[in-house]
């Protein structure tokens, strides 16, 4: 099995399923301490100088022009923008939640690269894809059931924090669409260049994306003082294993199966976390 074998593809996209998970368990306990913004502004800290530091280290040849370009853009839209809904959507919803909302991304997805690439899935990879949307679809609406109809009360002791809200919801769809067409964003940016190692897509990738959100935080009106975030020594701890798991070993993987596999396809797959 080389590189470019769609097996190791899809191997890669299970592997971050995995990854992503334990980074939004990770992260969502981050945010309920410094909040969604501050958890993203730290991970985009830390996450750049592990990129961009693995991409020197073993010497990657970096992208230009239009495929540097695209691989930036996909940064903004999936990690930027994509990232806030995200973990605004785990401090609201809970990880758990949050996760099964997320596993719309492959219908963002699929029907971008059928748009825009013309990619198309097989009748095997539709029906997985809808095995796995039914199969999210199911946990959410059993779990809305149990809870009392009007009465807004957070979960019971013992179970995920968060709760279901409109507001949460719609974060959740928001950052599904952005992963969806995010993926898009990079199977273009493969074809637009010469083959692209992934090392240095993802560090570019990352560091376009944390740029913006460090940008986005002068304008904020009352942005929250970074002194206490760091501060606060169990969220710093937080915030540095989930971009270990996350932002750094899951988006190579991210990366590398987008390089051989459809945007649609895998989605689906990174969608069981």
């Amino acid at each position: 099995m080389t590189s470019t074998d769609p097996r190791f593809g899809v191997l890669l996209s299970l592997g971050v399923a995995v990854l992503w998970a334990l980074g939004s368990v990770v992260h969502a306990a981050a945010g309920r301490r410094i909040g969604a913004f501050g958890t993203l502004l730290w991970r985009s800290a830390f996450a750049p100088p592990l990129l961009f530091g693995t991409a020197f280290a073993l010497h990657s040849p970096w992208p230009s022009g239009a495929s540097a370009a695209w691989f930036a853009a996909s940064g903004l839209v999936g990690v930027c923008l994509g990232d806030f809904l995200y973990y605004s959507a785990l401090v609201s919803l809970g990880p758990r939640r949050t996760v099964q909302f997320t596993t719309l991304a492959p219908l963002f997805g699929a029907s971008c690269g059928w748009l825009f690439l013309g990619e198309a899935l097989d009748a095997r990879a539709l029906l997985g894809a809808a095995l796995v949307l039914g199969a999210s679809a199911s946990a959410v609406w059993i779990e809305r059931r149990a809870l009392r109809p009007g009465s807004g009360s957070p979960a019971p002791t013992g179970s995920e924090p968060g709760r279901v809200t409109a507001r949460g919801v719609l974060a959740a769809v928001g950052a599904a669409a952005m992963m969806g067409g995010a993926a898009v964003m990079v199977r273009q940016a493969y074809r637009a260049g010469p083959p692209a190692d992934p090392f240095a897509a993802a560090a570019i990738r990352v560091g376009a994306a944390s740029a913006a959100i460090w940008l986005a935080r002068c304008f904020v009106r009352r942005p929250r003082p970074l002194g206490p975030m760091l501060a606060d020594r169990a969220a710093m701890v937080r915030v540095g294993l989930g971009t270990l798991v996350g932002p750094f070993l899951g988006m190579l993987g991210f990366i590398g199966a987008l390089k051989v596999l459809e945007a649609g396809l895998v989605t689906t797959l990174v969608s069981l976390a």
